[in-house]
């Protein structure tokens, strides 16, 4: 069975993502993965999730995820956490021994992403698997 790891925020980056896994047949498990981005230096709590992210939001936007991937007739499941996004995705990929990371991206030149930082690159950076990078 493959297993899939597929980072979702709701973007129209994770959107395309998420388009991306549909197109996968056979024997595939996909967990669909939402990080709640926490306050600076805070504990990755729902306490100390950024007061301008909408959680309720979010977790309608995954629902919605998992459903597109159900009809698809991939098998799926939904974890919500908090914390650094990147961290959390390449935690979650190291524990549940995942063999594909697929993550949206905005495509930012190398200046951007050294000034803004890049949640896909990190992620490639430090995976323990192969990632499918969407642009």
């Amino acid at each position: 069975m493959l297993k899939i790891l597929l980072a979702y925020d709701g973007s129209d980056e994770a959107k395309r993502g998420l388009e991306w896994v549909t197109r996968f047949a056979g024997d595939v498990s996909v967990t669909v993965i939402g990080v709640a981005p926490t306050l600076g230096g805070s504990e990755p709590i729902a306490d100390s999730v950024d007061p301008n992210f909408d959680v309720g939001v979010h977790h309608r936007r995954l629902q919605e995820a998992a459903e597109t991937l159900g009809e698809a007739g991939l098998a799926v499941e939904v974890v919500e956490t908090a914390g650094n996004p990147a961290e959390a995705i390449v935690e979650t990929a190291e524990s549940g021994q995942f063999d594909l990371i697929v993550v949206g991206t905005r495509g930012r030149h190398a200046v951007q992403r050294f000034l803004f930082g890049s949640t896909a690159d990190r992620v490639a950076r430090h995976a323990p698997c192969p990632v499918l990078l969407v642009r």
